[in-house]
């Protein structure tokens, strides 16, 4: 019934906030290597290996919110095993989906090399909550930056407002220069997959975005 239904939806709800996408992980990381990381913050209820485009991330769900966004805190950005993980609650995820190409996923070149994840976040969110971002980092034991840089705004005004500002502003050495993210971009980054499939009704997402994400 209509009760049933309202419950499954906050329950979709708690879930999505309850459990965390963990990407941009060193290959090859076990789960015994991850999980007593993982349990440090609370009672996991399940953890699973996310096998998508040859990309390490893994899904991990809490018993309570208030783990997950203790872990979320600590993980994002955080460095795991020599590499900076990103680490993202499903409900950001969520925001994002079928926006990939909307005006609210921005591209930032010419970063200055010394920018760090964090600072690159702190910088983004003074213009709204952001559900993503990163700054590119080289593959294999270097990681020094690549000068490139993405962040996915979750209001459509908060990235017009980033557009015409963070285009000016200077940071460190260099003059930013931003713009609207392009599918051509998507390779340009790691971890920007995405586990979809992980929401609900994903199924009939991953159809539609099938047929027009392209283009």
């Amino acid at each position: 019934g209509m009760a049933g239904d309202a419950a499954d939806d906050d329950e979709d709800g708690t879930r999505l906030a309850r459990t965390l996408y963990i990407c941009d992980l060193r290959p090859g990381l076990s789960e015994a290597e991850l999980r007593p990381l993982l349990e440090n913050y609370g009672e996991v209820v399940s953890l699973e290996h996310i096998d998508c485009a040859c990309e390490e991330a893994v899904a991990v769900e809490y018993r309570s919110l208030e783990a997950a966004e203790e872990a979320c805190r600590m993980l994002h950005f955080g460095v795991i095993r020599g590499k900076t993980a990103r680490c993202l609650p499903l409900s950001a995820l969520e925001g994002m989906r079928g926006k990939m190409d909307s005006a609210r996923r921005l591209v930032v070149e010419q970063l200055d090399p010394d920018v760090e994840a964090r600072g690159f976040h702190g910088m983004c969110t003074l213009f709204g909550p952001v559900l993503d971002c990163k700054v590119e980092l080289g593959s294999g034991e270097d990681e020094r930056a690549q000068g490139l840089g993405f962040v996915h705004y979750a209001r459509g005004e908060d990235a017009e407002k980033a557009l015409s500002f963070l285009g000016r502003m200077r940071v460190g050495a260099s003059s930013l220069s931003v713009r609207r993210f392009r599918p051509t971009d998507m390779p340009r980054f790691s971890g920007c997959h995405y586990a979809w499939s992980l929401l609900p009704g994903a199924a009939v997402e991953d159809d539609r975005e099938a047929g027009g994400g392209r283009g």
